[in-house]
């Protein structure tokens, strides 16, 4: 027979951990870009493929300085590399 788990362990097995909250927050801060470029391409009645190139051009080089950047921590410069290479390879097909 199985141990009865109570509402409180469940609950307690949904709790963040710090390094969670960490990961949540990089997370964050890597799509914030691509949320600003989706607002900026929504708000025009035509989105053009020069302004979309444009868009793309910029969240790579945003990327890229973040990559370059000493002062993150390793799951930034990860998330951002792997961020740039994806996006390489995307281009690279259109």
């Amino acid at each position: 027979m199985l141990p009865k788990v109570s509402q409180k362990d469940d609950l307690n097995n949904l709790t963040i951990n710090p390094t969670e909250w960490s990961l949540i927050e990089t997370l964050h801060g890597l799509l914030q870009p691509f949320y600003y470029a989706t607002m900026h391409l929504q708000q025009q009645s035509f989105p053009s493929l020069s302004s979309a190139k444009i868009i793309s051009n910029s969240l790579i080089a945003d990327f890229k300085i973040r990559s370059s950047n000493d002062n993150r921590n390793k799951n930034e410069r990860i998330l951002s590399q792997l961020l740039i290479e994806n996006s390489k390879n995307i281009l690279m097909k259109n």
